[in-house]
């Protein structure tokens, strides 16, 4: 008897790239990080100057 597999083999993934940076090796805690000081410095330190 033959069998057929009728299931359809998962696709892989296709990783999406911006300007050449895969996506999915960006650190996310360093960005928010630098996006906290940033608003930081710009909200309570540049007023004071």
């Amino acid at each position: 008897m033959i069998k057929i597999n009728l299931l359809d083999r998962k696709k892989p993934l296709k990783i999406p790239t911006i300007a050449g940076i895969n996506v999915y090796e960006i650190n996310v805690r360093p960005l928010i990080a630098s996006y906290a000081i940033y608003h930081l410095v710009i909200n309570y330190g540049l007023p004071f100057l």
